[in-house]
This record gives structure tokens, sequence and C-alpha cells, in this order.
């Protein structure tokens, strides 16, 4: 199946490509807590999903694999902007024979969230935990 792929070309070299992500949190747990900011342990499934034209065969049934598969694949160059440690995850890969690939992983991200204890104890704290890609283009 992936004799010939270069998991260094991205996709549809030189269109855009849609990926999909959902995140599913599993437990979210303080760590620390300042006066400025809150720590925090997020345990999650974060999955996402592409096309890859290139791995497209109709007459292969779906392909259901572990870590090895996912580092042979293209996959988005993610990151969580404010977050300090994301352990090596558990992964599972999933290829249909329309070339849909889907990598789902369970992660522990370790972030954090600025805070304003001005109004205490009527402060109100909103955290946003944001996913980039390393290689952001115009």
């Amino acid at each position: 199946m992936l004799e010939l792929y270069d998991k260094n070309i991205r996709p549809n070299e030189k269109k855009p490509i849609d990926v999909s992500v959902t995140i599913y949190i599993l437990d979210n747990h303080i760590v620390e807590e300042t006066e400025n900011f809150i720590m925090f342990d997020t345990m999650m499934y974060f999955r996402r999903y592409w096309n890859d034209s290139r791995i497209a065969e109709k007459d292969r049934d779906t392909v259901m694999a572990a870590k090895d598969l996912k580092d042979k694949l293209w996959t988005p160059d993610l990151f969580f902007v404010k977050s300090f440690d994301v352990p090596t995850p558990n992964v599972f890969v999933k290829i249909t024979s329309q070339g849909t690939i889907t990598i789902s992983e369970k992660l522990l991200v370790n972030w954090k969230c600025p805070q304003n204890l001005t109004n205490f104890p009527c402060d109100d704290v909103a955290c946003e935990l944001y996913i980039e890609s390393c290689k952001i283009r115009d």
C-alpha cells in the first residue's frame, strides 16, 4: 500500500487540504494555581481526519493499525499552543479504501491558562486551548 508513498509530501500538494479535528475530554484537573495562572492536566482523545488520494484503493478493505503505520504517513503538523508537555500517546490509525485517514490519539496535555483574581471570589476565568499548525500559510 505504501511502496511509492512519500510521507514528506502533503496530499493535494498544490491545494489546501481539509483536516477535521475532534476532541473528547476524559478528565481535566488543576495541577497548580497561582495569582496569575492555572496549570491543567487534560486527558483527551484527539482525532484528526483527512483524505489522501495517494493511498486510496477501491479493492482494499479498511486498514486499522497502531503507531507503526502513523510514522509512515503524512500527518497534519498540529500542536497545542499553550501546552508544556504532551507525552507519547496511545495511537490508533484507520485508513479507508477511499483514502480517508483517521488518527486517534489518547493524550495527556499539560497546559496553562492566565487568570486575574482582582475580583475574587467573583472573578470569571475563561480558559481557551488553541490548536495551530506549525506551518501556517496565508
